[in-house]
């Protein structure tokens, strides 16, 4: 790069920082001061009770909704344990009355070829 090049790169490096440092005290070399804020009044809190009732209220739907689908789990696995039962007494009593479950056991003792010894 040839030295004109270089002084104009320079130059617009320098106006851009300027542009982008803005009116902030820190580019200009000022340092700015912190003032702490001063409430001149204090505030007067009201309505506390009414916060925890809403927070209470907030809960009490978190709950429930958190355990809404536990309790939609519970009731499909009592449903499906309710339908298992009633399968098993009714085949329970429909081996009492025709003896089916024997013969069933063997068929199935042949085609799985389960050896024993």
């Amino acid at each position: 790069m040839s030295k004109k090049k270089k002084k104009k790169l320079k130059k617009s490096r320098q106006s851009k920082n300027k542009m982008m440092s803005g009116s902030r005290p820190e580019a200009l070399g000022k340092k700015s001061i912190n003032t702490p804020n001063i409430i001149s009044e204090p505030e007067v809190v009201e309505n506390v009770e009414g916060e925890q009732e809403e927070k209470n209220i907030y809960e009490e739907i978190y709950k429930n909704q958190r355990y809404s689908y536990i309790k939609k789990d519970v009731a499909k696995v009592l449903v499906v344990l309710l339908i298992l039962v009633v399968l098993l007494f009714a085949i329970y009593f429909l081996d009492k009355s025709y003896s089916f479950l024997k013969p069933v056991g063997d068929w199935l003792y042949k085609i799985m070829n389960i050896q024993t010894q």
